[in-house]
């Protein structure tokens, strides 16, 4: 029987992917998303869920922290329905307050109806080698191998979702400072389109002072969502400000083999642990 696709699986509110010849075996897994309020984006983590369930030969249930369902609690559920063992994933990029609050809130409440279920919580995404490779891939896409002869001229505006806690605010800043030693950009900044400052108007004229000729604006985003999709508004308006600068964006990491292979990663790190 073909396997529904993710779109049907979210508009009935369950999302179980199911792999042919999953290893029973094998500890169950919940993949948790952030969620959004744009069913697009939601739709691009359950189509990359699957991707994960097939690397790894093993179904899942998908759940989202936020703005979307199925709920973290009910994913928690219904991955622990029969299991041995359980193993969540937060499919997180920095580890604010849903890494830090919610997921092991959620882990304390399933251990509350199912105490003698071993429970192992991978790390988040987080910053890696890779992620850093797909963001310079990204940025030479979209400009060219032209780029190397002007970068005393182009300004990298790394633009994080933005978060109430300093540690992930502080990680997005981290990974621009890993991005130039990789690139060796003259100037690589870094904003937020929402919740704390720099925002991406600020970050903007900021590299407009710095003397940048064009700007790359660089998503460190997962997937798309309603706030991504603010940005084209905030940058035609600076465009329209500022003639003299060509402004261009880059795509979000998206199904990038190399995030997969982090995923991957974190969740053998996991399940490795006695």
């Amino acid at each position: 029987m073909k396997s529904a696709a993710p779109e049907t699986l979210l508009r009935v509110g369950g999302c179980s992917i199911r792999v042919p010849g999953a290893d029973p075996a094998r500890p169950a897994l919940a993949l948790i998303g952030h969620g959004s309020r744009d069913p697009e984006g939601n739709v691009q983590f359950a189509d990359f869920a699957r991707t994960i369930c097939r690397r790894l030969g093993r179904d899942a249930e998908v759940g989202f922290i936020d703005h979307a369902e199925p709920t973290l609690d009910d994913a928690l559920a219904a991955a622990a329905e029969g299991a041995r063992a359980l193993t969540v994933m937060p499919v997180i990029l920095f580890a604010a307050g849903h890494v830090k609050t919610d997921v092991p809130e959620a882990v304390a409440r399933l251990k509350g109806s199912h105490p003698r279920l071993p429970v192992r919580v991978a790390a988040h995404v987080g910053i890696h080698d890779d992620l850093v490779s797909i963001l310079e891939d990204r940025i030479c896409a979209q400009i060219g191998e032209a780029c190397c002869e002007v970068k005393d001229e182009t300004a990298i505006l790394l633009m994080g979702r933005g978060s109430s806690d300093p540690d992930a605010n502080g990680d997005c800043v981290k990974l621009a400072r890993l991005l130039w030693e990789r690139a060796r950009f003259s100037v690589v900044e870094t904003c937020f389109i929402g919740i704390t400052d720099p925002r991406l108007p600020a970050g903007l004229a900021r590299c407009a002072r710095l003397g940048a000729k064009r700007i790359v604006v660089v998503p460190w985003l997962l997937f798309t969502g309603i706030l991504h999709k603010r940005v084209a508004t905030i940058l035609e308006s600076f465009r329209q400000a500022n003639p003299g600068i060509e402004v261009v964006e880059t795509a979000e990491i998206g199904p990038d083999d190399r995030l997969l292979n982090v995923v991957v990663r974190r969740i053998a790190d996991a399940e490795a642990i006695a």
